[in-house]
């Protein structure tokens, strides 16, 4: 049985990646709700039908979070939460999202055992999923200046 896939952090601006020390412990649903536009029709053989339309989806807030057991950890996450354009972030699963990282809240331990042990939750927003195998061709302008 192979190991556990890490999540990976990819700049598409400079091509720089991450792979993050320990996954998440949890996330939010990161997968946008599709959005259709019908038309009816009066044409065709039985008097009429319906077009259907489907646009972009709207982006989706997501949030996740876990725990980091060293400061390389929590630096990694805070200098990836500076990042001001869209990155791509690879889960476990293999699944590929378009995101902007938003907000970074960080707690630490208030053991003295553990004095480097963190629990945080970042908070993001999807642009694109991509499921395991499929590609993402990247719009026009899709880059957050």
């Amino acid at each position: 049985m192979p190991g556990v896939q890490r999540w990976q952090f990819i700049d598409i601006a400079t091509g720089n990646t991450w792979t993050v020390p320990i996954n998440p412990s949890a996330m939010t649903a990161p997968f946008p709700q599709r959005k259709y536009t019908v038309n009816a029709t009066t044409a065709g053989p039985s008097g009429g039908t319906h077009v259907v339309y489907e646009a972009l989806a709207d982006p989706v807030p997501w949030t996740f979070s876990g725990t980091c057991l060293t400061l390389d950890h929590v630096n990694g996450l805070l200098a990836w939460s500076q990042v001001t354009n869209k990155i791509k972030i690879i889960d476990h699963f293999g699944r590929t999202f378009l995101v902007t990282l938003d907000q970074f809240d960080v707690i630490p331990a208030q053991a003295r055992s553990h004095m480097e042990r963190h629990t945080y939750t970042m908070h993001a927003t999807v642009y694109a999923y991509v499921p395991v195998g499929g590609s993402m061709p990247l719009p026009p302008g899709s880059l957050r200046q």
